[in-house]
């Protein structure tokens, strides 16, 4: 009779574990199906629906967004499993790194400063339009795919050739599933990596700073009614003082590459290695000042550790290389801007304006990987 009473007892549970695990599949509610989302639950904290990347200027597919954001994040896609995209760009601090030059897979250090991904108000616009600027600080890169190759396989980078990246991939459990959900089957190639790698960083956008709130509604060369009036002043210096030709708070910058009088003979050649031309010797990209409050060391080379650092520079420390910017010259001679003491705190309170209040911290950039 016990052993009878047992096995009843057996079937009922089986019975009701089946019925359970059918109303689990029948209510579970999302993109995927639910086989493929306890493969990605194991390793990724990916919601089970697809965040909402839509802005005005993306309208990519979120299955491969999701794809390039697990990509950008896993460090098990670099030669010794230890670099990714990630780890020199970090989203807390605008995609930059918080070191003069970052530390590659096997220790070694980069030759330059790793330039922030968030320093636009739009990537999509500036790398992704139908003339996108060059990459690199050297420019030497002219798509994003380029430069994602270049990167992957740089000996001191991830050092990782593009075949075995994809093997790896292809080797994947959880990449199976995202690969065929953006893709619409588990083939892995190149050009997958890196379109979904180009989709995710398509969707970086900042415009959710104080600038841009009180932008909104205020002519550039009007005082902003939100801002403190040393705030304003250091609106008005940065304008007048010609930093917006270079460094434009709206739309494309007027010079793309430009020598800036950090030394009189450079070691660095810059964008000269990337045409040849000696009229490029000493030129490093400009770059976009957007969340420049999160994103020192400063420099193509890191050498300002701080804000205060940079603005001492262009008041005073602006040395006379053969091809300086003529916007940095006056009399055929660097221009010292000579600021106040008062001048660099009003640009200083300015600059910070700048700093994006959700994308350094929205979980939809995050690293979805599990500690």
């Amino acid at each position: 009779m016990k052993k009878s009473l047992s096995i009843l007892t057996i079937v009922a549970l089986v019975i009701g574990m089946q019925s359970c695990a059918k109303d689990y599949e029948d209510n579970f509610e999302g993109d995927y199906k639910i086989q493929d989302w306890e493969i990605l639950s194991k390793h990724l904290d990916l919601p089970s629906n697809y965040y909402d990347y839509e802005n005005p200027v993306f309208f990519g597919d979120p299955a491969e967004v999701t794809l390039g954001r697990v990509l950008f994040y896993d460090e098990n896609l670099s030669d010794a499993g230890k670099i990714s995209c990630a780890s020199c760009h970090k989203q807390e601090l605008a995609f930059a790194d918080d070191v003069a030059l970052s530390v590659g897979v096997r220790g070694e250090k980069t030759a330059r400063n790793s330039m922030a991904l968030g320093q636009f108000r739009s990537f999509r616009e500036y790398y992704a339009s139908s003339n996108p600027l060059p990459i690199f600080w050297d420019g030497r890169a002219t798509t994003f795919h380029d430069q994602m190759i270049e990167t992957m396989s740089n000996p001191i980078e991830m050092d990782i050739d593009i075949n075995t990246l994809v093997e790896k991939v292809a080797n994947t459990d959880y990449y199976k599933v995202l690969v065929k959900d953006a893709y619409g089957s588990e083939t892995v190639s190149a050009e997958r990596i890196t379109t979904a790698l180009d989709q995710f960083m398509k969707t970086l956008q900042n415009a959710d700073s104080k600038f841009d709130n009180q932008r909104v509604n205020h002519s550039l060369f009007s005082n902003f009614a939100g801002f403190t009036e040393s705030e304003n002043r250091g609106k008005a210096l940065f304008i007048n003082n010609n930093c917006n030709s270079c460094h434009s708070l709206e739309g494309t910058n007027t010079v793309t590459f430009a020598s800036n009088g950090l030394e009189t003979t450079y070691t660095d050649l810059g964008y000269f290695n990337a045409t040849g031309e000696s009229s490029d010797k000493g030129k490093f990209k400009v770059p976009k000042l957007r969340n420049i409050e999160l994103t020192a060391p400063y420099m193509h080379d890191g050498r300002f550790t701080t804000l205060d650092e940079v603005l001492d520079f262009y008041s005073s420390g602006i040395q006379s290389h053969i091809n300086l910017d003529s916007r940095l010259k006056q009399g055929g001679l660097p221009m010292q801007f000579n600021f106040s003491s008062d001048d660099k705190e009003d640009l200083k309170a300015f600059l910070l304006t700048l700093t994006d209040q959700t994308m350094p911290f929205d979980e939809k950039w995050s690293d979805p990987f599990k500690s």
